[in-house]
């Protein structure tokens, strides 16, 4: 996104005056979203991903849910990745339906859990056997079924701060290979909870992105695994995690990673004929807005 100056005027995208905006919100600070910018980025990514068959974004609502924000996404044919019950409220408040709701995230309490339930969300994404305990008695008690994923743990490390790196099992996120005897001992014991697929999210603000290449094969191999124990799956959850430059604000170098991750995507996933499903967040927004104020 460009700030530019003309005529000792601050502009946002050579058309937005921001002094007009701080004198219409009496002088008042204020962040600013540029819409125009979040929908060609938006445009960018879904171009990058445009080989595979059956697409689905689902935009993660931790990166920015301001409401505008929200109903652009739904107006561009985005679904929504929420992490809470507020995020819930939220999403559907912008005008997305239950059947556009993936919900990810450590730490569901119960009441969310039954949320989601009650109101018939895609699917949550299962971060430990405890957790899809949790979520087959409460879809028992309300006799409700209720379609899950399994966030897997691929073991791989991509390059990004050690701090937001999640694809490791000494990270505390999903599970790896050698839990699934016991989730398959519980979804057994329990008719109301489908498995509809796998998912992962191996870091947040990734740059160099081969190691995605390889955590999709590693998915995919459990995702084959579970098919010859008769589970008849339709989806891949590949999360999000494109970063973007902060060092500075050229926005092609952004769309240079943006199609990267598309073609290694297209690659990785050409063969798949069930739905492919992305969380992207940091990368359609991160570079969209500007906090406003005077000094």
């Amino acid at each position: 996104m460009s700030l530019d100056y003309k005529e000792h005027e601050l502009y946002l995208e050579g058309d937005t005056r921001l002094s007009e905006i701080i004198e219409g919100n009496e002088g008042r600070a204020c962040y600013v979203y540029h819409l125009g910018n979040v929908r060609k980025r938006y445009a960018v990514l879904k171009d990058s991903l445009k080989d595979l068959k059956n697409l689905n974004i689902h935009y993660a609502l931790k990166a920015n849910a301001n409401n505008d924000i929200l109903k652009t996404m739904k107006s561009m044919g985005s679904c929504v990745d929420i992490v809470s019950g507020g995020e819930m409220d939220q999403a559907l408040n912008a005008g997305f339906e239950p059947q556009d709701v993936i919900f990810s995230g450590v730490a569901k309490t119960k009441s969310e859990i039954l949320k989601a339930i009650n109101a018939g969300i895609k699917q949550i994404n299962v971060e430990s056997t405890q957790e899809l305990i949790r979520i087959g008695e409460i879809a028992s008690q309300e006799n409700k079924e209720i379609s899950v994923a399994f966030r897997t743990n691929p073991e791989v490390s991509p390059v990004t701060h050690p701090y937001i790196t999640t694809g490791m099992s000494e990270n505390k996120f999903g599970m790896d290979r050698s839990f699934i005897p016991e989730l398959v001992r519980i979804l057994k014991a329990n008719d109301k909870v489908k498995l509809r697929g796998l998912t992962m999210h191996i870091g947040s603000q990734l740059l160099d992105l081969e190691a995605m290449d390889e955590a999709i094969k590693k998915l995919m191999s459990i995702y084959h695994e579970l098919e010859v124990l008769g589970f008849k799956m339709e989806s891949i959850d590949i999360g999000g995690g494109v970063g973007i430059h902060y060092s500075h604000g050229d926005e092609e170098k952004d769309f240079e990673i943006i199609k990267k991750y598309g073609e290694i995507v297209c690659r990785s996933l050409k063969d798949f004929q069930g739905e492919v499903i992305i969380e992207p967040g940091r990368v359609l927004v991160g570079r969209c807005g500007v906090l406003l104020c005077q000094v």
